[in-house]
C-alpha cells in the first residue's frame, strides 16, 4: 500500500472500517490491525507485493420493492453487502488474483453485492474492467481539500 499507484492517486485515503463511506488516511498499524479484526489480502507477485485490499464493514440493508416478486413493503427483505476500503494492485494478473480474493471472501460472509473503492484513474478503472467484474455505471467519487491551511 505505501509504494502503491493506487496510494498515490487516493491520497493515501481508504474506506474507514465500520463507516459508510466515509474515508480516512490508511496507516501500516491500520492493516496490522485489520488483519486481526476483520480481512486484509495481499497478493504476491515476482518481485513482492503486487496487491493489497481489506474489508472495511458488511451491512444489511433493506431492498425495495416494486411488487412484482409478490413481495410487498410490508414483507421487507434485506441484502447483505462487503465493502472493501481500497483496492490496489500492481498489474492486471494481480487484480485478477486481488478480485477472486475478495469475491471468496465476500462469498463467506453471504454477501449479496460487493463495493471497492478503487482510483478513478483510466489504468485502475480499464484493469478492473479487464478482470470482469463489475463496474458501477454510477461511481462516488472521493473529492479531496487541504483543510489544515487557511
Amino acid at each position: 500500500w505505501t509504494h502503491s499507484a493506487a496510494r498515490e492517486h487516493l491520497t493515501g485515503l481508504g474506506l474507514a472500517p465500520g463507516e459508510s463511506w466515509a474515508v480516512r488516511e490508511l496507516t501500516r498499524d491500520d492493516f496490522e490491525r485489520l488483519a486481526d479484526e476483520i480481512a486484509v489480502f495481499a497478493v504476491e507477485g515476482e518481485d513482492g507485493l503486487a496487491g493489497t485490499a481489506y474489508r472495511s464493514r458488511t451491512d444489511d440493508r433493506p431492498v425495495e420493492s416494486d411488487g412484482s416478486d409478490g413481495s410487498s413493503d410490508a414483507d421487507p427483505t434485506t441484502e447483505t453487502w462487503a465493502e472493501y476500503g481500497v483496492g490496489a494492485w500492481e498489474n492486471i494478473d494481480a487484480a485478477r488474483s486481488l478480485f477472486a480474493a475478495i469475491a471468496r471472501d465476500a462469498a463467506d460472509c453471504g454477501a449479496d453485492e460487493t463495493r471497492v473503492l478503487i482510483p478513478e484513474t483510466a489504468r485502475f478503472v480499464t484493469d478492473a474492467a479487464a478482470t470482469g467484474v463489475g463496474i458501477s455505471e454510477e461511481p462516488d467519487f472521493v473529492l479531496g481539500i487541504d483543510l489544515t491551511t487557511d
